[in-house]
């Protein structure tokens, strides 16, 4: 489910706010997880053309025709491994066209 987090000023758009969001919003529930997605910019993810959309709760371009998907689908993935995952472990979300 998409959590809203209004756009507001920059200073407003950070991974901390967004995480926040996803927070209050019932998508995380395990602090592991909560403590990854601040840590991972999902900036560096997103086409420098929609930069300024990294921190909005919906899909956004990265090229090629192609989206990363919106950080609620992220948390929900997160959350539903996190008791499998080990101390270090790396997750790569593959999607499809």
């Amino acid at each position: 489910r998409r959590v809203s987090e209004d756009s507001g000023e920059n200073s407003r758009n950070t991974m901390e706010h967004l995480t926040a969001a996803l927070k209050r919003g019932g998508v995380l529930t395990t602090k592991r997880v909560e403590e990854v997605l601040r840590i991972v910019d999902r900036k560096n993810f997103v086409d420098r053309v929609n930069e300024g959309e990294s921190y909005v709760d919906a899909p956004s371009p990265i090229g090629h025709g192609q989206t990363i998907s919106a950080p609620h689908m992220h948390a929900f993935a997160l959350e539903r491994l996190a008791d499998r995952l080990k101390e270090g472990a790396k997750v790569l979300d593959v999607g499809r066209s």
